[in-house]
Order: C-alpha cells, then sequence, then structure tokens
C-alpha cells in the first residue's frame, strides 16, 4: 500500500509539473503576443498561479493532501516554504543533479509521503525574476521591487510539492486513479474557466465542448480509457486540447503501466516464495514458522523428515506436542521472553520426539515482525546435534575421568616424592654411616704407612689404604648417580684451561699406565681455545674414568687422549676428547647395557677386571649436563674409542693456542700447597666426635701437628666445653663439629653456640656428602664443611689458615 501511495503521490506531481510546463510553453507566450509591451497579468500568464488554482479545487475533494508551491521569497505569501520545504530546498540546491525527491514529512504533527520537484530559474524567467529594472511596470507597481527578484539562472528557488497522509490512503490502487481522474476533471474545468474569462470573446463555443468533453471523461467509469477531444485549432483552445489529449493519453499509459508493474510484482512475489520453499529444501537443517500460540505455518522438507509426518499433518498443531516432558517448560519460557524483549534466542538446545526416538536438536529462534513492527510468530533454523551432544558428554565424561586420573597422579607423585624423600635420607644415612668408618680406616693406614718398616708390614698397610680409597670411589659414584637422578647435582661453570684439565689427568693416569708398561700419549690436533666455560672438576672426572677404562681393558698397545675444537655454522663450538685404545673391544650387544647404571658390558668383565658398572653412566650423563655427549665406536679384540664432547661456551675474545706447551707453561708457574706434614699447629682445638676411632685418630693427626686437643662425645658436652673456656678467656682457636652425635647433634650445637654469642670458628666434620649438606651446616653457623673421611692434605693447612684469622680478630678485640 505504501508503495501505491508513493506511486500516487508522483502521479500528482508529474501532473503539477505537466500543467505549469503547458501553461509556461503555451499560454503565456499566447498571452505575451495580446498584451501591451511590459505588461504582465499574473492571473494568466503566471504558471504557479494557474496550477495552484487548479490544485485548490482539487483540495475540495482531497482537504489533506498537501499540493503547494513554496519558494524561500515569493511574491504572493501564500508561497512562503515552510521550515521542512526549506530543509527540501537545501537539498537541492546541495544536490543539483537531483530532479526528484521522495520521503516522509511531518507537518502539523502529521506524516506525509511526500514528492519534491526543484524549481530552478531559467532566461525566460529573468524578465519578471531578475532585477527589478527589467520587470514589467504592472508587475512593479503590485508587487514592489523586494520579493522574487534577485534571481539567477540554475538557482534553485522553490520546490514542487506534492505531499499525501499516510493515515488516509485508499486500499485499492484503482480508486486512487479514479479520483485522479476526476480531479484532472476538476482542474481542467477550473483551467478552462480562467480561459473562458480571459479569452470569453474568443473561445466560449469551442470551450463549452471541452467542457463537456471534460465533464464527460471525469463522470465515466474508473477503467475506461479517457476519450481524446476533437479539436484542431492552432490558437490556445486547440493547443489546450492537444494538452488534455497528452495528459489523458500519459494517464492512460500509467495506469496500463501501473498494472502492469502490480501483475509483475504479484508474480515475482510468487515466484520468489516458491524459490525460498525450494531453497530452505534444498539445506539438511530444519526451518520452520510458528504464530503466537505455537503452531505451525511453515516447515521445510528437512523438518517433515526430521519428525516423519507431513507438511498437511503439522501445519496448523503445536511445536509442544513434540517436545520431551523435561524441556517443554524452558521452552516455552524462553519463547515467551524472546516475544516480549524482541531478542532471538540462539543455541537453544532441547530433545524432539521423532519416529526414531528422542534426538536434541539446536535452535537459533527469531521473531516474525510486521509493518508495525509487532511480533506475529516466529522463524527457526534447528539443527540434529544428536551425535554431537552424545560426543560431548563422552568428552566430559573423559575429562572427569582425565580429572580422576590427574588427581591420583598427583597423589602417585606425592608418593614418589616421599619415596625420594626416603631414597635421599636413606643415602644420607648410608653416606653416613660408610663415610665414618671409612675415615678411621684410610687414616689409620696412613700412619701405619709412616711408622712401618718391614715390606711386608707396608704391603699390607698400602693394600688396606687402596682398598679403602676404592670403596670410597664406589660410595662417591653411588652418591653423584643418585645426586644425577635427583636433578639435585649442579655443575658449576667457570673460566677453566682444558689444557691444565688434560694435563692433570695424564698426570694421575700415568702411573697406573706404567704400572701396565702401556705407553699414554696426549694429543691436540688445530687450534685448543686457552679457556673454555666449563665445570673443570666435572670435566676432569669423566676424562680420568673415560682413560682409566682404556686402560684398564688395554692389555697390549696403547692408550691415547686426542683434543681437538670443532667448529660449525650449525652448531655451537664444543671440544672434542677421543679416548683410544688398542684393548679387548666392545660387541654391539655389550655396547647396548654399556652406559646403564650397575651393568658393564659381561659378567666376566667385572670377574675379571672388578668394578660396579657406575663410571660410564655417571660419566655420560654428566657430559650431557655439560652440554655435550658420550659416543662409542669399537671393534671387538682390536679397540675402542670414546669419545667425550663439551660446550665451550662463548669463544669471542678467547685466544686459540697452536702451542700447548703455552698453557702448560702458566699452569706450572702455580706455587704447590705445602705438604700437610710440614704444617705445624700452635693452638688448642675441640674435637666435638662421638666415634672412639675417629677420636683418637684425628687427635692423632692434631696432637701430632703440635695442637692441643680436648674431645667432647657429643654436641651438648662441646656446647660445655665451648661456653667454660669462653668465660675462663681461654676460648678455643677452632672448634671442629660433627654434624651428627646422640643426645645433641652439632646442628643444634653450632646454632646454640651462635645464639649465645660465640665468634670462633667452627668447622663442621660430617659424613653426609649429599647435595644440600654443605649449605645446611654454613645455614646451622659453621664457617667451613670437610666431608669423610678426612683428608690430613686438606684439613691441616685449613685449620691453620683459620687459627691465623682468629688470631687477628683476637688481637683486635
Amino acid at each position: 500500500m505504501e508503495k501505491m501511495t508513493e506511486k500516487e503521490g508522483k502521479l500528482a506531481l508529474e501532473f503539477d509539473l505537466a500543467i505549469r510546463k503547458y501553461v509556461a510553453e503555451n499560454i503565456r507566450p499566447e498571452m505575451e503576443k495580446r498584451v501591451e509591451e511590459g505588461e504582465f497579468i499574473p492571473e494568466s500568464m503566471s504558471t504557479s498561479f494557474v496550477a495552484r488554482s487548479i490544485f485548490d479545487e482539487v483540495r475540495k475533494k482531497f482537504p489533506d493532501y498537501v499540493l503547494k508551491f513554496s519558494s524561500d521569497n515569493p511574491r504572493n505569501p501564500a508561497n512562503m516554504a515552510g521550515p521542512e520545504e526549506m530543509e527540501v530546498i537545501e537539498y537541492f540546491r546541495n544536490n543539483p543533479g537531483a530532479e526528484r525527491l521522495v520521503g516522509y514529512i511531518t507537518i502539523d504533527g502529521k506524516e506525509y509521503l511526500a514528492h519534491f520537484s526543484p524549481r530552478k530559474m531559467n532566461e525566460s524567467c529573468l524578465r519578471c525574476h531578475g532585477l527589478p529594472e527589467d520587470a514589467p511596470v504592472s508587475m512593479l507597481s503590485r508587487y514592489g521591487r523586494e520579493a522574487g527578484f534577485y534571481r539567477k539562472v540554475d538557482d534553485v528557488i522553490a520546490t514542487d510539492t506534492v505531499a499525501i497522509p499516510l493515515d488516509h490512503v485508499d486500499a485499492a490502487l484503482s480508486s486512487q486513479v479514479w479520483k485522479q481522474l476526476s480531479a484532472v476533471a476538476v482542474g481542467m474545468i477550473l483551467l478552462f474557466g480562467a480561459i473562458i474569462l480571459v479569452f470569453r470573446w474568443v473561445v466560449s463555443r469551442r470551450l463549452d465542448k471541452l467542457t463537456r468533453h471534460f465533464e464527460g471523461a471525469a463522470s465515466q467509469n474508473e477503467d475506461a480509457t479517457i476519450a481524446p477531444v476533437k479539436d484542431s485549432g492552432d490558437d490556445e483552445i486547440g493547443i489546450l486540447a492537444s494538452s488534455f489529449n497528452a495528459v489523458a493519453s500519459k494517464i492512460g499509459m500509467l495506469h496500463s503501466s501501473l498494472e502492469r508493474r502490480v501483475e509483475e510484482r504479484t508474480a515475482e512475489l510468487e515466484k520468489s516464495k516458491e524459490e525460498y520453499v525450494a531453497v530452505t529444501n534444498l539445506t539438511g537443517d530444519l526451518i520452520i514458522k510458528c504464530d503466537t500460540q505455537g503452531r505451525w505455518t511453515f516447515l521445510n522438507d528437512g523438518a517433515c523428515n526430521f519428525w516423519g509426518m507431513s507438511r498437511e499433518q503439522m501445519l496448523g498443531n503445536s511445536y509442544e506436542d513434540l517436545l520431551h516432558p523435561d524441556d517443554a517448560e524452558m521452552v516455552k519460557r524462553k519463547i515467551e521472553d524472546m516475544f516480549r524483549t524482541g531478542r532471538p534466542i540462539r543455541g537453544l538446545r532441547n530433545r524432539q520426539k521423532t519416529p526414531g526416538g528422542w534426538r536434541t536438536v539446536e535452535w537459533n529462534c527469531y521473531p516474525i515482525l510486521d509493518e508495525a513492527g509487532k511480533t506475529t510468530g516466529l522463524q527457526a533454523t534447528g539443527r540434529d546435534i544428536t551425535d554431537q551432544q552424545k560426543a560431548e558428554d563422552d568428552l566430559r565424561d573423559y575429562a572427569q575421568a582425565l580429572a580422576t586420573a590427574n588427581e591420583a597422579l598427583e597423589i602417585s607423585n606425592v608418593a614418589i616424592e616421599a619415596a625420594n624423600q626416603a631414597k635421599s635420607e636413606f643415602l644420607a644415612n648410608m653416606s653416613h654411616e660408610l663415610r665414618t668408618p671409612m675415615t678411621a680406616i684410610l687414616g689409620y693406614s696412613e700412619i701405619l704407612l709412616d711408622n712401618l718398616e718391614r715390606e711386608e708390614d707396608i704391603e699390607a698397610a698400602f693394600t688396606v689404604k687402596r682398598n679403602g680409597e676404592y670403596l670410597l670411589d664406589i660410595i662417591n659414584g653411588i652418591l653423584d648417580l643418585s645426586k644425577i637422578e635427583a636433578g639435585k647435582l649442579e655443575i658449576d661453570r667457570a673460566a677453566c684451561s682444558p689444557i691444565k684439565v688434560v694435563a692433570d689427568v695424564a698426570s694421575l693416569m700415568r702411573v697406573r699406565a706404567d704400572g701396565k708398561n702401556l705407553p699414554l700419549a696426549i694429543e691436540y690436533v688445530g687450534k685448543i681455545p686457552e679457556t673454555i666455560q666449563c665445570d673443570s672438576t666435572r670435566l676432569r672426572q669423566i676424562l680420568i674414568n673415560l682413560v682409566g677404562n682404556a686402560i684398564k681393558f688395554t692389555e697390549t698397545g696403547s692408550v691415547r687422549l686426542v683434543t681437538r675444537l670443532v667448529q660449525s655454522n650449525d652448531v655451537p663450538p664444543h671440544l672434542r676428547f677421543d679416548v683410544i685404545d688398542t684393548g679387548m673391544g666392545i660387541t654391539p650387544e655389550q655396547a647396548a647395557k654399556l652406559f646403564k647404571p650397575f651393568s658393564q658390558g659381561d659378567s666376566s668383565t667385572s670377574r675379571e677386571h672388578g668394578g660396579t658398572g657406575l663410571g660410564l653412566a655417571i660419566s655420560k650423563r654428566l657430559a650431557k649436563m655439560l652440554g655435550g655427549d658420550i659416543s662409542l665406536s669399537s671393534v671387538p679384540n682390536e679397540g675402542s674409542t670414546f669419545s667425550l664432547t663439551v660446550d665451550t661456551g662463548p669463544l669471542d675474545g678467547v685466544t686459540l693456542l697452536d702451542h700447548v706447551s703455552e698453557a702448560l707453561s702458566k699452569s706450572n708457574c702455580d706455587q704447590k700447597k705445602k705438604p700437610a706434614s710440614d704444617v705445624k699447629l700452635n693452638c688448642r682445638i675441640l674435637l666435638a666426635e662421638d666415634g672412639p676411632d675417629n677420636q683418637r685418630l684425628i687427635s692423632f693427626i692434631f696432637r701430632k701437628a703440635g695442637a692441643d686437643v680436648t674431645v667432647a662425645e657429643n654436641g651438648l658436652i662441646a656446647y660445655g666445653f665451648a661456653q667454660a673456656a669462653q668465660d675462663e678467656g681461654r676460648p678455643f682457636d677452632v672448634i671442629l663439629m660433627d654434624m651428627q652425635m646422640p643426645v645433641m647433634d652439632g646442628y643444634e650445637a653450632t646454632r646454640l653456640l651462635r645464639e649465645s654469642g660465640y665468634k670462633g670458628k667452627i668447622v663442621a666434620l660430617t659424613a653426609n656428602a649429599m647435595t644440600g649438606d654443605d649449605k645446611k651446616c654454613i645455614d646451622a653457623g659453621c664457617d667451613d664443611y670437610c666431608s669423610k673421611p678426612i683428608d690430613q692434605k686438606v684439613l691441616l693447612p685449613l685449620i691453620a689458615e683459620y687459627i691465623k684469622q682468629n688470631s687477628q680478630v683476637n688481637n683486635q678485640q
């Protein structure tokens, strides 16, 4: 209906413009021929006057229509543009190419559908609307020199307006056409009446004829064709008749065109409906429409197939009939909310009754609105997600099971952590229990070697010492492996000389090689960095193990240690150490077990050569911690090559040596430490030690060096001795504190001493050698840490240094 109204307004505007054009192009030129030069008759020569006169009559039948010529500076105040028309005039000024404008406009609170056409100045209009001095005298005397003047060609000065009230639009286009014809007839009658008044002495008879024709046209049936006027004159009446015939013909064509368009549009709508149905049937999804009562008004083939019913069976029934009872209340509530708020529903899941049982459908629902914005129903698309829902449920169950498994894993991890803690505690206890007697075994064997004279006695003492050291190596290997597995072995990277490390290894291993009459060759290939960033202690430990194994398993031939720097663009620089022997070799089967803890090539190897199988396992793991690895190539009965690689760290600024003697000469310049036998002590030492053997051994070592030794059997006694000596003004120079003792251990005794203000030196002696034991002792208040079994070559110089420092502190006090 709105489009019909728009076309009706357009038709009225075209009729208005046709009248104006006719008056401007035909009547006015004829009138100018019949009036004196410089004269102007507004009622006959003004297009606006004639058009307004006609539409004044039209408005009698259509009082709510707005038919207006609106100007920004009219001569006739009735043509003054209101605010709404001024906006339209400004639009045409800002859009010079626009010829028509259709839109809604509100006048006096009432809404209209309006058609506008711009009125522009042309050359023929300047006579009356240009400068006042060019205008007819009669016009100046009637309108003055202000209104309507001072226009220029192409200026938009006004707009022709046809506005139709939307609330009075007729329901049928045919009625509108009839009304337009009636308006045309009335307009024509008024037009001819005006012309008769002007030309009554010329056109009365012919005008009567035209009038009767117009009246007949106005009274005829709305579907009838308007007959043309039979007048062949060339004067104004003939022109008017021709114009009427042209208008009547155009109205007829417009009527025919409108009917054709209505038919075409109806056909298009029908075709669109068919295409919509066809498209909806192509998808496998469910597409439905319902009214506000929930009754089906449309279903595509997918919906019918899903529910197993024909479209005829379903139309008019309610969607509630197919809802699962548990979902019905929820679905109804959500749809009612959508009708109330106008907000769509997305992802609505519910179960639907189908021939195959209950199926889960996910819906997207939208309200259907009429032209007034009122909700008239809903349309929705749905998808069968039963399988997806099952998969989601299974996934949720799996997630729950996984969470349960994670909880069990967490409990298991706690148990594993507890087991690791128990293992660490066991190793700590084992270390203490084994190292404590090892202190006595190794210490007394050294004392015996210094005092025995008979060769067989010396050999026996040396055998005890050698086997004690071997047992200590086994203990250290087990502890190293435990530290690595627990992630507690720390690598201390610092600048070190690889040449110095190789020289130290060669010095230690050459004694073994000489004992088997095997040459031990040290070779360097290419330039070697003067220093690398590495843990020299661990690097030395690996090389000693590799070279020691090569010597152990080689009876004839030689052992070589070859060092080279490997650099490439693909990997960071690294040092490679090849330990090459001519020994028994290793089979592939033996090599597969070689780097596993407590494993050797075969059982005969351990029987013939001894060993725990820990060395290579520890070495390989240490190599990886140093940024490298250990690899093996071997031929049975011909020999083996163990290749160790370690990361060098950045070599920027590091000197690359061509001759290793440069580095060896520097290292040989280092001062050798003073032998333990040369250390003399003149001091008082408190020894807190619960083991009788270790009491006698350590006391003997320090008394031999000249010290006065007081022995305390536990931490509580040691605390009392230390406090008493402090109170007497004769404090001990050093306290040697065993950390594990009965009654009160060394940790507690040290803490009590420090809390009481004791400032003297306390050195921890402990058989615990796990990672963190040294820090634990320092945190308790000890100044230093020495592990058992004690090495008097290390311990005596250390105590001598602390006594010197303690003396300096006492002198300052």
